[in-house]
């Protein structure tokens, strides 16, 4: 076989292998996932970037007067975990019952990561992600 032939196959393998590898990262790191999601809302935003409404005035909650938090009783934010496809993309869900609740009044968008998010993410998993890459090119 041609030795041209030979390395692109090689390289079609490689490439096949990316949306594993990007998956397997980042189920290594759902806990960070979650947590990214986790310390957006307790500074009251969402993941587009929007600011939750605050508390309203005379409020009994903890985080009041501010931003809504959606940490009364911990329930909530305890419950985000990312769910993944074979791709590789997730998207974040909470197993908390009060969740379809949260999302009809605040959005979806809660459970989103803002561009900020994203970015830390990108930063913590991209080195792994290359070197695995990198250990699949050597052999």
């Amino acid at each position: 076989m041609n030795l041209l032939l030979i390395r692109l196959k090689r390289l079609e393998k490689i490439i096949d292998s990316i949306p594993g590898i990007i998956r397997d990262e980042l189920v290594n790191n759902r806990d960070f996932i979650a947590d990214l999601n986790r310390q957006q809302l307790l500074r009251g935003q969402k993941g587009d970037g929007s600011d939750m409404p605050d508390y309203a005035e005379g409020s009994k909650q903890p985080s009041a007067p501010g931003k809504i938090t959606l940490f009364a009783d911990g329930l909530f934010q305890g419950g985000i975990e990312p769910l993944f496809d074979n791709e590789g993309n997730f998207q974040n869900i909470s197993t908390d019952r009060k969740t379809p609740f949260l999302i009809a009044k605040f959005g979806e968008e809660i459970l989103d990561l803002t561009k900020e998010s994203e970015e830390l993410l990108r930063e913590r998993t991209l080195p792994n992600i290359i070197n695995k890459i990198n250990e699949q090119a050597r052999f």
